[in-house]
């Protein structure tokens, strides 16, 4: 059977581990273990057949902007096996193509939260590619809603909180009651996440609702900068965020971390962005720092980037 070792959360803090995915071992035969650090993608294939890594996440942390070290990794990696990533995966659609085509794999991504004990979506196989960006419909057995910030259920192309139902959502915080109170509205549960649905009835994750940046009387949502600043050369890694500004009551700032370890000044940034993002979603203030704090789930910790600022 398959055990659990007790060091599972230094495993995932290691140098290589999963960002807002999963990690599937065949339940049969292979232990879930420690993967050992590695520096770069290149160093996958001996580790995946090392340690029997059949099924695995493509979207590595400290290389989720692309795959470039591993494009080909079919000697450690079963064919037609599942690769996950989640709703905050900001690596290019284009290098996951070509990545699961040469090594004959299927790319899923899911979304869902502790709230749920579960998924709330999740897209597969051609679909994945048929709508880039997607995080998919809901599974089986949950119930999904966009409110708007009157509480009203919103169709197709509006954005809005995520509101999910089901049998298996929790039904109080341990020992919270204040949290309790706002968990839900009737029988809905508030994810306190951003979505938008399409047409064909897809869920698109914008970002957390408290995460929102309201500048200037217009709403920016940090996912959105962030996927147009990952696709520039020399920014391996990334997070934007808004801090208390007098002028606009908050503004857009980033902090990144350069491939080549050099400091990207705003004007650069600026120029990037200009053709591709509003004048007000552009960052106002940019911050080259060694590394993305994360958590063990590989979220993005804003509260100590914003402790940084202080």
């Amino acid at each position: 059977g398959t055990k659990l070792v007790p060091d599972l959360r230094a495993a995932m803090e290691s140098d290589m581990y999963m960002h807002g995915c999963f990690m599937r071992t065949p339940l049969k035969s292979w232990p879930l273990t420690k993967l050992p650090p590695a520096k770069n993608m290149s160093q996958l294939p001996e580790v995946m057949e090392k340690y029997r890594m059949f099924s695995n996440t493509t979207n590595f942390v400290k290389n989720e902007t692309n795959f470039s070290g591993a494009t080909d990794i079919s000697g450690g990696l079963v064919k037609n096996e599942t690769n996950f990533s989640g709703a905050t995966d900001i690596s290019g659609e284009k290098n996951k193509n070509e990545f699961c085509k040469k090594n004959e794999c299927i790319y899923t991504s899911v979304y869902g939260q502790t709230e749920v004990t579960g998924l709330i979506t999740s897209i597969s196989g051609e679909d994945f590619w048929i709508y880039p960006g997607s995080v998919g419909k809901p599974v089986s057995d949950m119930n999904m809603e966009i409110w708007d910030e009157e509480g009203r259920s919103v169709g197709p192309g509006c954005i809005g909180e995520i509101m999910a139902k089901s049998s298996r959502c929790i039904h109080n915080y341990w020992n919270n009651e204040e949290a309790t109170k706002l968990l839900y509205t009737r029988e809905w549960l508030h994810t306190g996440d951003l979505g938008i649905v399409d047409e064909a009835g897809y869920l698109y994750f914008i970002g957390r609702k408290k995460e929102l940046i309201k500048t200037g009387g217009e709403n920016v949502y940090p996912l959105e900068v962030e996927q147009v600043l990952i696709k520039h050369p020399n920014i391996q890694d990334l997070a934007v965020m808004g801090i208390p500004d007098s002028e606009w009551g908050e503004k857009v700032i980033c902090f990144l971390v350069s491939k080549d370890g050099s400091n990207i000044s705003n004007t650069e940034i600026k120029q990037f962005c200009q053709d591709q993002l509003s004048d007000y979603k552009i960052p106002k203030e940019v911050d080259s720092i060694e590394e993305i704090p994360r958590n063990h789930t590989g979220k993005i910790d804003k509260l100590f980037l914003k402790e940084l600022i202080n």
